[in-house]
């Protein structure tokens, strides 16, 4: 690769702050060069780095000293140049006199129509003159116990010299810091920091300290009519950097704040710039360049003075160019919108910034909705719902309420049963004399039971939940989990107990339909009759059942006890009364629907294997003797609809054949 093909990339070392690099890719360069061109034009760039960025004056001089030296006619402008450049060095080492000789020397060399010489000229006049007017605020500021003299004032006057003719930029920024430190309600102050903060970027070429300044400027002087352009340059200056987050946020923050900033038409066209662009682990969004582009075209191009289009580094271009340039620019970003969307969607769901998400879906969904990208949208949306309401229930005051809330989503909608574990957990840990304990203490061993299959450990929840909130709706329903468990175990004796321990509750009630209500009390005092028939105690079975039915005359299981009763009958050897017993049961059924029929079904299942005749419930095939039983105030909905809709369910039996199996029992 050719030395000027290397010096390609001495530009991005540049702009990236990488001063270092920059420096050893030239010395290294300047070592390999042949070519005298080849060399002159690297010391150049060597003096411009010592004296633009790093600030090594001595180094620069050097530099600049080598192409003075160069002989040859086809350097002259080059030596032209260098002597310019050496004595501008020579200003900011606060030697003026070698500076004035440096541009002196040029006049003896060129003509009075070279640029060289008027340039030399120029600042030979310049320096002269500061230098006179510098002592002149000298003097004033000796005599500054007179009230007519303005020390603010003259201390300015002397920063600005240095800035600008007697170029030593860091001088300028003391007089500027004592003119803040002295005088900091004077109208100095807001503009001599306003100076700091542009000696710094432009000059100094140190960003961090220009927007620390800038910052300053905003923070003491908000309203002063430096404020929106110190929050404008914080942008440029993270524009240059690639930090285009950061760039939109000032923008935007000059919009909002400094609705009459002079620069704004410059402020749309960079926000459209920053909005375009994507630095590192950063991400586009083009719907906003979109828009600040069009703004910048439709309402201030049209009456733009063409001295302004520096201010947008388009200052080679026409207005009609420019105009041409964005419109393309925005057609191809409306192209390409729905995909860059999507992808700003994926991304902010990465983050976990699930309420954004949202609003880019929904986004997505209104303006592009017959794209592929709004159905992958569509079917994320429902999960990033569940995770944004989440994260705002995370927001609000902790308490054991919203904890319950979250850990219901994990558990219900989101089907994540570790977070949700760990969330009921914290609850019962935090707030142990809430009354949502019991509530969490409950679902904790509904997921240990149901879904990890782990009894021991459900056992162990709902005994604690009994005996510690032994008053709660929760523990009623535990009690009654209890004695499903050991009655699956076929441990009946401690069953019986657990059921007996739910009856005692006050009866909650749920509506089936048909006018049948169904609660725990009546599943209990119905289980516990059950347990007598599996142990063939007919007797204690007997009485059970009928106590059952004429204490509960409207249970949705009149007509299973009275099929129990059949049984009872027929195991008894009294087949008139088990035909009585099963006629009874049929005429309810008939009377009262289906709801009577799906009971028997789903009742007569508790015995099939010691039944002889299998009863209609094919359904049960491959399940469990246990089944989730909903305790949970959030969850009362699910469980009345999951009861509502268990008729067109599948595994059900229907209800002719429930019917068709009692005929079969009194015909056998």
């Amino acid at each position: 690769m050719s030395v000027i093909a290397q010096i390609e990339n001495l530009s991005s070392l540049i702009q990236s702050g990488r001063y270092g690099s920059a420096e050893r890719l030239l010395l290294t360069l300047r070592n390999r060069a042949e070519l005298p061109e080849e060399v002159n034009d690297i010391n150049h760039r060597l003096g411009e780095l010592y004296y633009q960025y790093t600030h090594q004056y001595s180094q620069a001089l050097v530099a600049f000293e080598e192409i003075i030296s160069l002989s040859g006619e086809g350097f002259a402008d080059d030596r032209f140049l260098a002597k310019i450049k050496r004595g501008d060095v020579f200003c900011r080492l606060g030697r003026h006199d070698e500076a004035i000789q440096s541009f002196q020397s040029l006049l003896e060399l060129v003509p009075s129509d070279h640029f060289a010489h008027q340039t030399a000229l120029l600042r030979i006049r310049a320096i002269q003159d500061a230098l006179i007017k510098k002592q002149k605020y000298h003097d004033l500021l000796e005599q500054s116990l007179e009230p007519r003299i303005n020390n603010a004032g003259a201390k300015f006057r002397i920063a600005d010299l240095f800035r600008q003719s007697l170029n030593q930029p860091q001088k300028a920024i003391d007089y500027y810091q004592q003119v803040i430190l002295e005088f900091p309600e004077s109208q100095f102050a807001p503009e001599s920091l306003w100076r700091i903060g542009n000696l710094y970027n432009q000059v100094l070429h140190k960003s961090d300290l220009a927007i620390t300044a800038y910052e300053q400027v905003v923070n003491q002087y908000p309203s002063c009519s430096f404020a929106a352009d110190s929050i404008y340059q914080t942008a440029l200056i993270y524009c240059q950097a690639n930090r285009f987050k950061l760039a939109r946020t000032q923008l935007r923050r000059v919009i909002s704040h400094y609705p009459s900033f002079w620069k704004m038409y410059a402020v749309f066209y960079w926000l459209g710039v920053a909005c375009e662009s994507s630095g590192k682990a950063e991400s586009t969004d083009h719907r906003s360049a979109i828009k600040a582009y069009k703004t910048f075209i439709n309402l201030y191009l049209p009456d733009l003075e063409s001295a302004n289009f520096g201010e947008i580094a388009k200052h080679q271009l026409d207005k009609h160019t420019i105009n041409s340039q964005l419109n393309q620019k925005i057609t191809q970003l409306e192209v390409n919108l729905p995909a860059k969307e999507w992808y700003y969607f994926e991304s902010v769901i990465s983050s976990e910034n699930f309420s954004a998400a949202l609003n880019i879906g929904y986004q997505i969904i209104a303006d592009f909705p017959t794209t592929q990208y709004a159905e992958k949208v569509k079917k994320k949306l429902p999960k990033i719902t569940r995770y944004a309401a989440i994260q705002q229930l995370q927001k609000t005051a902790k308490c054991p309420q919203t904890l319950l809330q979250i850990g219901a989503i994990y558990e219900h909608e989101l089907k994540n049963l570790e977070p949700a574990l760990d969330v009921y957990g914290q609850l019962v840990k935090t707030y142990p004399k809430s009354d949502w304990v019991a509530e969490a203490l409950y679902r904790m061993g509904v997921i240990y039971l149901f879904e990890y299959k782990n009894i021991s450990q459900a056992i162990q929840l709902y005994s604690t939940l009994t005996h510690q909130y032994s008053s709660s709706v929760q523990a009623m329903q535990a009690s009654f989990q209890l004695g499903e468990i050991y009655r699956y175990l076929q441990q009946f004796d401690l069953a019986v107990p657990a059921y007996q321990l739910t009856t005692k509750h006050i009866e909650q009630e749920l509506y089936l339909g048909d006018g049948f209500k169904d609660s725990f009390a009546d599943q209990a005092e119905f289980r516990i009759a059950v347990i007598h028939y599996q142990k063939k105690d007919w007797d204690s079975a007997l009485t059970a059942f009928q106590d059952f039915l004429r204490n509960r005359p409207n249970s949705p299981r009149f007509s299973a006890a009275c099929t129990y009763l059949g049984l009872i009958y027929q195991s008894t050897k009294q087949k008139p009364k088990a035909l009585a017993a099963w006629q009874r049961a049929i005429s309810f059924i008939q009377l009262k629907g289906p709801i009577q029929s799906q009971m028997v079904a789903k009742e007569l299942r508790l015995i099939e294997s010691d039944n002889q005749t299998p009863p209609p419930s094919k359904m049960i095939e491959g399940e469990s003797f246990l089944e989730p039983i909903t305790a949970s105030r959030a969850s009362t909905e699910n469980h009345r609809k999951n009861r509502v809709e268990s008729p067109n369910r599948e595994h059900h039996t229907s209800h002719q054949q429930v019917l068709e199996w009692l005929q079969n029992l009194k015909n056998r």
